[in-house]
């Protein structure tokens, strides 16, 4: 992920002082209750109120999440974490 976004903020899984009961519907509590054991969830917050907050600034973004998801896929399978099919 800082190969392809640079330096990150992490903020603990909590929900915001203000509208707590949408975090639980679209955030990472959603998805761990409704997944399996072996799923790893995270939620990657994007600014709306930048230049680049826009439908190609949130392509950029989705390309450089796949780009990171295969790097790490591959690391996995080159240590046998993983079988790739």
């Amino acid at each position: 992920m800082i190969e392809e976004f640079g330096e990150l903020k992490q903020n603990p899984a909590r929900p915001p002082a203000e509208n707590p009961e949408v975090f639980y519907r679209v955030s990472v509590p959603w998805v761990l209750e409704h997944s399996n054991a072996n799923t790893i969830a995270f939620c990657i917050e994007t600014p709306w109120d930048i230049p680049e907050g826009t439908p190609k600034g949130y392509a950029m973004v989705g390309q450089k999440l796949g780009s990171a998801v295969e790097k790490l896929l591959h690391e996995a399978q080159k240590m046998k974490l993983i079988k790739i099919q």
